[in-house]
C-alpha cells in the first residue's frame, strides 16, 4: 500500500500545478458563497447551496471548496492537495473493502490465502487507471471523487455490520455505513445507487 501511494504520487505529482479551468470558475473562484472568510455557522450553511445560492446543491462538496478557501485561499495547489487525498483514501478502501469482502465465506476458501494480493491489485488497478485522472486533477470534480469515496466507504461499513456477531459493533458499523452514505449523496446525486448496490451486493455473497 505504500508503494502504492509513492506509485500515485509520482503519477500526479505535476498535476499540483494545474490552473482553474472550465466549470471550476463559477463553482469555486466565482463563488462567493464558498469564499469563507471566517468559519462560522452562517459561512457554512452559505455554502450548501452551491453556486445558486438559493437550491441546496451537493453540500458536503461545496463545504469543503470553502474549508479550502479559507486556508488556501485560490492558491490551485492546495485544492489539488485535497483531491489527491480523496482520491488515496478512496484506494485505500477499495482494498479492504475486496480484502474483507474476499473473506466471505462464499470466496474464502477459494480466494483467502491470496486476498492481499488481489485486493492490492485491484486497489492498484483501479487508483492508477486513466479513467481517475479527470476526478483527481480537475478541481471541481473533487464532488465525483468524495461521493466514490464515501460510497465504498458506507460499502465497506456495511459488509462489516452485516458479518459482525457482536450487536454493539453491527450498530456501530450500520451508523456508520448510514453516516457515509449520507455524505456520499451530499456530495454528489448519483450516490443515490447506494441501496441497491448493497441490496445487490447482499443477494450474491
Amino acid at each position: 500500500l505504500l508503494l502504492l501511494f509513492v506509485l500515485l504520487v509520482v503519477i500526479y505529482a505535476n498535476s499540483f500545478d494545474g490552473k482553474w479551468i472550465f466549470d471550476d470558475t463559477h463553482n469555486i473562484v466565482e463563488n462567493r458563497h464558498v469564499h469563507f472568510k471566517v468559519l462560522d455557522l452562517e459561512s457554512i450553511r452559505g455554502s450548501f447551496y452551491g453556486f445558486q445560492g438559493h437550491k441546496l446543491n451537493r453540500p458536503f462538496s461545496y463545504l469543503s471548496f470553502g474549508f479550502n478557501y479559507y486556508f488556501h485561499g485560490l492558491k490551485e495547489w492546495g485544492y489539488h492537495l485535497v483531491n489527491f487525498i480523496i482520491h488515496c483514501l478512496c484506494a485505500l478502501f477499495v482494498y479492504l473493502f475486496i480484502f474483507n469482502t474476499l473473506h466471505l465465506p462464499r470466496l474464502e476458501k477459494q480466494y483467502g490465502d491470496h486476498a492481499g494480493s488481489i485486493a492490492l491489485l485491484a486497489a492498484s488497478l483501479w487508483a492508477t487507471s486513466p479513467v481517475q485522472v479527470t476526478a483527481v486533477t480537475y478541481i471541481v470534480q473533487r464532488m465525483a471523487s468524495m461521493a466514490a469515496l464515501f460510497f465504498i466507504m458506507s460499502m465497506f461499513f456495511y459488509l462489516l455490520g452485516r458479518t459482525s456477531e457482536e450487536r454493539y459493533r453491527k450498530i456501530t458499523f450500520f451508523f456508520l455505513c448510514a453516516v457515509c452514505g449520507f455524505l456520499s449523496l451530499a456530495s454528489k446525486e448519483n450516490a443515490v445507487m447506494l441501496p441497491l448496490v448493497l441490496f445487490i451486493f447482499d443477494i450474491l455473497l
